[in-house]
C-alpha cells in the first residue's frame, strides 16, 4: 500500500480463462492493508498434463474493496526453457554447431547424464563455437553452468549475447561455476565459444557447459474461455438516474457488460450482493434472458435495491456484481450512497396533501384540503430553491423546468399554518 490510508476488507481474486489452468479456490479476503504494508495472496493452480514446458499462461488478478480496484495480469511460465543436453544430442533446441563442432558427452557433467563439450584437439588459433537464436517473450536472464580447463591467460571460454562478449574465463578448475546475464525481450543470439591462442595446450584444452536456462521462449497460451467485460452501472429511481438511493425507496440498479472475445459465453448467471445487512436486493441471482453471448454482444441486468433499515445508512454500501459461467466468477465491485433525509427536513403530514405527478417533468401540482398559503421547494441538502404564494387556492402548480433531474422536497403551508412536506422526483 503506497497510499496514506488503510484499506479494509479487500478481496483478492484470481481467474484463468484458459481451460488448461484451473484454480479451485480463486479468492481470499485480506482483512486490511495499512500504509506502507505489503500482503501476499496465495493460490493453487492446477495445470493440464498436455501443456508443454515453456508455455506462458496469463492469469488475471483483481484486488478490490468497494470502488477501489486494481487489475493485474500475472504470467506463469510452465517449467523452464532449459537445455540440459539430456537428449544425448543437440536436437532439443535449434543449435548452430558447424564451427569446430561441440559434442554431447557423458563425463564431466554438472547434473544428469550429459553435458556439452567444445571440440577436443582444437588447433592453435582456432575457435569452437555453439550458437543459438531464440526469441525472449519477456525480459529475464540467461544462465548456465560452465567449467574450463585451459592455458591460463591464453586460451579462453567466452560467452556472447548478440555479438557482445559477456565473459571470458581461462585456467584449469575441477569445479563448475554459474553465470547469469540479463536479457531484454526480443530475438537474441547466444554464442558459447572456446578459443585458442597460437601456442601450447594445457589441461583438457576445452570447456563444458550444462543446464542453460533461457528467458521465456514458449508461446503465450490463448484464452479459450470468453472473458466478459463489465462496463458500468446505473441507478434509477422511477426512470430518473440518481447518484444516491433515497431513504426507504426502491432503486433499479442496472449493470452493463459485453463480450469482446471471439468465444461464445454460455449459460450465464448474474448475481448482486452487498456487504450491508440493511440493504435488500430483490431477485439477487438471475439467469440472463439471453443466456449465451456471442462476440461483441452487449447485455444488461437490473436488480431492485432498497434500504430496509429504520435508521439512515451513513456510509457507502459496497456491492459486488458477479457473472457466473464456465465455472468462473467474474466480479465487478462498486459502491453506492443511500440518501438520508437532511437535517431539519422530514416528510410531514399535518394536512392532507397530494403532490403529482411523480416523477414530475416540467410542472408539479399540489392539492390540499385547505387553501394554500405558501409552497417551498428544497434540495436534498435543505437549501431553499423556490417559494410561491398561490393566493389561498386549494391547488398550486410549480414550474420545474429550471431544476435539474433529481430528488427534492416540497413544503406546503396552508392558511391555518399546518404543514405538509413531501419528497418528489424531477425527471
Amino acid at each position: 500500500n503506497d497510499g496514506q490510508g488503510t484499506l479494509h476488507n479487500i478481496t483478492s481474486k484470481l481467474n484463468s480463462f484458459y481451460t488448461g489452468a484451473a484454480i479451485l479456490e480463486n479468492d481470499t479476503i485480506v482483512p486490511s492493508i495499512s500504509s506502507g504494508e505489503s500482503v501476499t495472496s496465495t493460490f493453487t493452480v492446477t495445470l493440464g498434463a498436455s501443456i508443454t514446458e515453456g508455455t506462458i499462461i496469463p492469469l488475471y488478478h483483481t484486488f478490490y474493496s468497494g470502488d477501489f480496484q486494481v487489475n493485474q495480469t500475472v504470467y506463469v511460465i510452465v517449467g523452464r526453457a532449459m537445455e540440459d543436453f539430456e537428449t544425448g544430442n543437440f536436437t532439443a533446441y535449434p543449435w548452430v554447431n558447424s564451427s569446430n563442432a561441440w559434442t554431447v558427452v557423458n563425463s564431466n557433467v554438472y547434473a544428469g547424464t550429459y553435458s556439452a563439450k567444445s571440440k577436443t584437439g582444437l588447433a592453435n588459433s582456432q575457435t569452437s563455437s555453439l550458437q543459438i537464436t531464440l526469441n525472449a517473450l519477456s525480459a529475464g536472464n540467461v544462465s548456465f553452468q560452465r567449467r574450463v580447463s585451459s592455458e591460463a591467460g591464453y586460451d579462453y571460454f567466452k560467452f556472447y549475447i548478440d555479438g557482445v562478449e559477456k565473459e571470458a574465463i581461462s585456467g584449469t578448475s575441477a569445479q563448475w561455476g554459474a553465470a547469469s546475464f540479463p536479457v531484454s525481450a526480443g530475438n537474441h543470439v547466444y554464442k558459447f565459444e572456446y578459443s585458442k591462442d597460437n601456442s601450447q595446450a594445457v589441461g583438457s584444452d576445452c570447456a563444458w557447459i550444462d543446464n542453460i536456462i533461457f528467458p521465456p521462449t514458449g508461446a503465450v497460451a490463448q484464452d479459450d474461455i470468453a472473458r466478459l467485460v463489465i462496463n458500468d452501472h446505473t441507478i434509477l429511481v422511477n426512470s430518473v438516474e440518481v447518484s444516491a438511493i433515497p431513504f426507504q425507496t426502491t432503486a433499479q440498479v442496472t449493470i452493463h457488460f459485453t463480450n469482446p472475445t471471439a468465444i461464445t459465453a454460455q449459460n450465464i448467471t448474474a448475481r448482486l450482493t452487498s456487504d450491508h445487512s440493511s440493504v435488500q436486493i430483490n431477485n439477487g441471482t438471475q439467469t440472463l434472458p439471453v443466456p449465451n453471448m456471442l462476440q461483441n454482444d452487449n447485455q444488461s441486468v437490473t436488480f431492485p435495491v432498497q434500504s430496509v433499515s429504520r435508521n439512515l445508512i451513513t456510509t457507502n454500501v459496497n456491492f459486488v456484481f458477479t457473472l457466473l459461467y464456465s465455472g468462473l466468477e467474474v466480479d465487478y465491485p462498486f459502491s453506492a450512497n443511500f440518501e438520508g433525509i437532511p437535517q431539519g427536513i422530514n416528510e410531514v403530514d399535518e394536512i392532507e396533501c397530494l403532490v403529482f405527478p411523480i416523477p414530475a417533468k416540467d410542472v408539479l401540482n399540489i392539492q390540499t384540503e385547505h387553501s394554500i398559503n405558501s409552497v417551498e421547494i428544497y434540495d436534498m441538502n435543505g437549501k431553499l430553491l423556490r417559494l410561491i404564494s398561490p393566493n389561498s387556492d386549494h391547488i398550486a402548480s410549480m414550474n420545474l423546468t429550471s431544476l435539474s433531474s433529481g430528488i427534492y422536497f416540497v413544503k406546503v403551508v396552508d392558511v391555518n399554518q399546518k404543514v405538509a412536506i413531501k419528497k418528489f422526483i424531477k425527471q
